[in-house]
């Protein structure tokens, strides 16, 4: 038993390497990634090859099969979340003309990612999507949207092990800065930050999805170019996505298990 969920934790480790890389990959650099040897590598990748999750590609290299994206969107289109997110998602671009994104928690990697982003037609060429990717949980505000409302030990945690931001490599605030900026965003339901990841031109706005345990599952998020912000607009906004990601947490709710 014990040797089945050894390999198991192995296969999820492998297969995880891939869904966050999106390139072909040598051998060597899917060992450095996912952790283990080599040659465990070598012999859990053979019988993936055979299934077609993982294909060969050249330079002996090895990039996503094409089951595994088979079932990668046949899970998409079953997951609850997405499909009773996007008629929301679709309400919110369309009254506020930013564009939006879904991002969940990831609890035992302490970050959230990105799941869905719908678009505003005006803003088609401004704003990237970075759908599935992963990011820290105390940089941005879809990050901050969520730390706020985790457990102390769980921010404690955070905190502890977060990086310089990836934009500019600037630092974050002391501790007891954090806890009570933390305590603000818990206090008016959302958190809004300028450029702290990627662009340093947009601003982010993200309000908490509180599932019915009254743990935090993601966020809604909207996504704006700074000289498109302003603090009229925030006072607007901020109410309507603090409503609508409510609106979303009660829909999931009324989900039977």
């Amino acid at each position: 038993m014990q040797q089945d969920s050894n390999v198991v934790s192995r296969v999820i480790a492998l297969l995880t390497v891939f869904c966050e890389e999106p390139s072909a990959l040598a051998l060597k650099e899917i060992a450095g990634r996912s952790g283990l040897a080599a040659s465990t590598v070598h012999r859990l990748l053979q019988p993936l090859v055979g299934m077609g999750v993982i294909d060969r590609a050249p330079g002996r290299r090895y990039c996503v099969g094409a089951e595994f994206f088979r079932m990668a969107m046949a899970l998409n289109h079953r997951l609850p979340l997405l499909e009773t997110a996007g008629p929301v998602m679709r309400e919110i671009v369309r009254q506020t003309a930013k564009t939006c994104f879904l991002y969940i928690y990831l609890p035992r990697r302490g970050e959230r990612m990105a799941i869905a982003c719908t678009k505003a037609p005006e803003t088609e060429n401004e704003i990237r999507i970075n759908v599935f990717d992963s990011f820290p949980l105390a940089w941005g505000a879809s990050g901050r949207a969520i730390l706020a409302h985790l457990p102390q030990g769980e921010i404690d945690a955070v905190l502890s092990r977060s990086k310089p931001s990836p934009l500019n490599g600037s630092r974050l605030p002391e501790r007891r800065q954090m806890l009570e900026m933390l305590g603000q965003i818990r206090e008016r339901g959302y958190a809004v930050t300028e450029g702290q990841l990627r662009d340093a031109d947009k601003m982010n706005m993200a309000a908490p999805i509180i599932g019915a345990d009254k743990r935090v599952l993601g966020n809604l998020a909207l996504v704006s170019l700074r000289e498109r912000w302003s603090d009229d607009l925030e006072r607007n906004l901020s109410p309507f996505l603090i409503d609508q990601s409510r609106v979303l947490a009660g829909k999931l709710a009324a989900i039977p298990a």
